[in-house]
């Protein structure tokens, strides 16, 4: 400290030690800086793990969720009768409405409904999206099934709605294959598109006025 700087202070009646207490006081208040910077230092630190730590757990989840696949969910109606094996997209709603337009259509056609007609194929079979359930795992399930209604070689199959041109498996049908121009679904919702269909079954209603 410069000399009028004491002066200063003796006029202002600081006792001679006012040095070095005021040399102590700026010691201390260095001191305190110090120890605040190091303060600071750890916090930013200590932040920053805690930011890689959440930027990691964004990252494995997000891996997660790409590893996780979503596998198609859809149910399928099947109706069977002594000449026919109806294949169609039933909704999981309003089944009972669907299955009464076909068993009508079949009846109007000559065939004669089995006792137990009607089967509901929902997929997928089990909860885990760990097992592959994809449209072609579906198919195989699918022809298993229509393999226990088909009781007989000379059965005509009907296939009604998108999804079900894409699953049902065709091959044990030879060329007795009928595909309607709409699905269940619209022709409840258009009844105009029922005459479309009509249309589509004459090879059947032929087939069963020979009988």
């Amino acid at each position: 400290m410069r000399s009028s700087q004491l002066e200063i202070l003796r006029s202002l009646g600081y006792p001679i030690y006012a040095r070095t207490s005021l040399l102590a006081y700026h010691a201390k208040l260095g001191e305190a800086t110090k120890v605040k910077r190091r303060a600071t230092v750890a916090e930013v630190r200590a932040r920053a793990e805690v930011l890689a730590q959440q930027s990691q757990a964004v990252k494995q989840s997000s891996d997660t969720k790409e590893q996780e696949v979503v596998w198609p969910r859809f149910s399928i109606g099947l109706v069977a009768s002594d000449r026919a094996l109806v294949v169609f997209d039933c909704p999981e709603s309003d089944t009972a409405l669907h299955r009464a337009l076909v068993e009508n259509m079949l009846r109007k056609c000559g065939c004669n409904l089995k006792e137990l007609p009607f089967a509901h194929f929902r997929w997928p079979v089990v909860e885990n999206p760990r097992v592959t359930q994809g449209e072609r795992e579906a198919t195989q399930a699918l022809t298993a099934m229509q393999t226990r209604l088909q009781d007989s070689e000379n059965l005509w199959a009907v296939v009604a709605g998108d999804r079900s041109k894409r699953i049902f498996s065709v091959e044990l049908f030879a060329e007795r294959v009928i595909y309607l121009p709409a699905s269940t679904a619209q022709m409840i919702d258009k009844p105009g598109l029922r005459k479309q269909a009509w249309e589509a079954l004459a090879a059947l209603r032929e087939h069963s006025a020979q009988d």
